[in-house]
């Protein structure tokens, strides 16, 4: 998303309250309008039952809504840790549990892999 903005700073209230809340100022900001997957990183140092009350906040939020959700993701404030680079274009298949970009990120010059896997 060009021009994506990240919604920080909120700390007080229960774990449902603060995710309600993001989700609520995500909706304002029109991302949810603007998206065509989610993917939800693994929640650090989130008890289970916490993890569990995000999951259920997520589902909620994003019932009405016609994309792909992946949760749970090593992406993130996490450990082991997968560095997702921003603005490439990715492949997210939640049937299947699969999230696989389709771009090259690091490449100099080109951010489309070439056609044909052998001239990679």
């Amino acid at each position: 998303m060009p021009n994506a903005t990240r919604v920080t700073g909120w700390t007080a209230g229960s774990v449902q309250e603060r995710a309600d809340d993001l989700h609520a100022a995500f909706a304002d900001l029109g991302v949810f309008d603007a998206i065509v997957g989610l993917v939800l990183g693994r929640p650090m140092r989130y008890s289970p039952e916490n993890t569990e009350v995000l999951w259920e906040v997520a589902s909620k939020h994003m019932r009405d809504r016609s994309i792909p959700v992946l949760a749970n993701i090593d992406c993130g404030h996490t450990d082991p840790m997968v560095t997702l680079p921003v603005g490439i274009e990715v492949r997210l298949d939640s049937a299947a549990d699969s999230f696989t970009t389709t771009e090259v990120a690091t490449s100099p010059g080109s951010t489309r892999p070439s056609p044909d896997p052998a001239d990679r």
